[in-house]
């Protein structure tokens, strides 16, 4: 069947399309050291599923934990993604630009960023930010990796399941 990619859920967009295709989420629904990923689509997305599994195991070596999430994001023409913060400060997000031909940007506390392809950054969105593209813009498209934070680990501190029910110590 045809890929679908779908609305972004978090409802922080007041206009326009924000759609999401994930790529790849843990095997687990918390992060455990060892976890494997699953990568849905590997036979089309073959090196971002890699690349992606390579990062996990490089988190995984040096911090017990990885991946939580790995998707290509898409802001559409007149889109805008209202001033926000994370839902928590326990994980952050790496943005690898892909395809931004306009040049947009992410308002990040003070600061603006602009993606650029083949470039990626670390992000803690438990940070006041925001994005606008213009109705004459181009759709912008990202390869967005939640990671939990990797002070975590070391501090023994404790880590919430998605769903925020539970908590378990790290060590």
């Amino acid at each position: 069947g045809d890929l679908q990619e779908e609305e972004h859920q978090e409802g922080t967009h007041v206009s326009g399309d924000w759609t999401v295709f994930y790529i790849s989420e843990a095997a687990a629904d918390f992060p455990i050291a060892r976890q494997d990923l699953i990568c849905q689509n590997k036979e089309l997305f073959s090196g971002s599923c890699e690349a992606v599994q390579a990062f996990h195991n490089a988190l995984l070596a040096s911090y017990k934990f990885g991946v939580d999430a790995a998707r290509f994001s898409s802001i559409h023409p007149g889109t805008k993604i209202n001033l926000h913060v994370g839902p928590t400060n326990q994980r952050w997000k790496l943005h690898c630009g892909l395809h931004n031909p306009d040049g947009l940007q992410l308002r990040f506390t003070d600061v603006n960023l602009t993606w650029k392809d083949g470039v990626c950054e670390i992000l803690d969105d438990s940070f006041e930010h925001e994005i606008e593209s213009m109705p004459e813009h181009r759709k912008r498209t990202i390869l967005e990796i939640k990671f939990w934070h990797p002070d975590l680990y070391a501090t023994g501190y404790r880590l919430h399941t998605r769903n925020q029910s539970n908590c378990s110590t790290l060590r």
